[in-house]
């Protein structure tokens, strides 16, 4: 798995380095087998204004695998995780519908016309 990291407006010092590099790969862990590539880009969209303005875009892409997620907040740091945690959970999403497949309505179940249950058998 390879890691990219970017940054606009943003100085990535080691530190936060090391740190978005751990919570990656324990956000990811799970999946490393199936991830080819991992880019976190982390912008400052206002500048020195303030506010919440810091975001956080995390894409992971493998052989059967794409998945993107962002997130804005006023600490990088706040950012970032709440991206990690919105992909780990897509992931464990899209691997759930691989291994289980769709869900099926059952056919033995009426549908009802109306979404009043006592109006159902004046309709009729």
């Amino acid at each position: 798995m390879r890691i990219d990291f970017r940054s606009k407006n943003i100085e990535l010092s080691p530190s936060l380095h090391r740190q978005v590099e751990k919570r990656t790969r324990f956000a990811v862990g799970r999946f490393a087998d199936r991830v080819t590539r991992l880019v976190v880009s982390i912008n400052d969209i206002n500048g020195p204004r303030g506010g919440i303005d810091k975001r956080c875009r995390v894409r992971v892409s493998g052989p059967s695998l794409e998945v993107l997620a962002t997130d804005d907040a006023a600490e990088v740091e706040v950012a970032i995780d709440r991206a990690l945690a919105r992909v780990a959970r897509n992931m464990r999403r899209q691997a759930n519908l691989k291994k289980e497949g769709p869900q099926r309505r059952r056919k033995d179940v009426p549908l009802r016309t109306s979404p009043l249950p006592w109006l159902d058998h004046n309709l009729r």
